[in-house]
């Protein structure tokens, strides 16, 4: 990993103490600029009466989910991403584009 890659520690303990991603057991398997990995073991109680994840969370039941998200540009004001998620054993569960704005200082 070169410098340009690094997270500083300090916002690395913010991510990784995330209270939500506690909450939720997500491990951080790989955090750098621009990208990140994460797992979530979906259990029961993360699933709606229909039998569906709740909000943020994918999948069925006692699955395990990889989510990684990729950095495709960064301006100025806004950053551009692409995120997946898939199984374990790579069986792919969602994809998603999103914008991220940067507040004006």
């Amino acid at each position: 990993m070169n410098d340009a890659e690094i997270v500083p520690s300090p916002l690395r303990r913010r991510l990784e103490n995330d209270p939500w991603a506690r909450t939720l057991g997500i491990e951080f398997l790989d955090v750098r600029r621009g990208h990140c990995r994460l797992r979530l073991q979906l259990r029961s109680h993360m699933v709606n009466f229909q039998g569906y994840p709740h909000g943020g969370v994918i999948v069925t039941s006692e699955a395990v989910l990889v989510a990684e998200a990729h950095e495709v540009k960064q301006g100025r004001r806004a950053g551009f991403y692409q995120m997946s998620v898939a199984t374990e054993d790579g069986r792919a569960v969602a994809r998603a584009h999103a914008v991220a704005h940067r507040p004006t200082s």
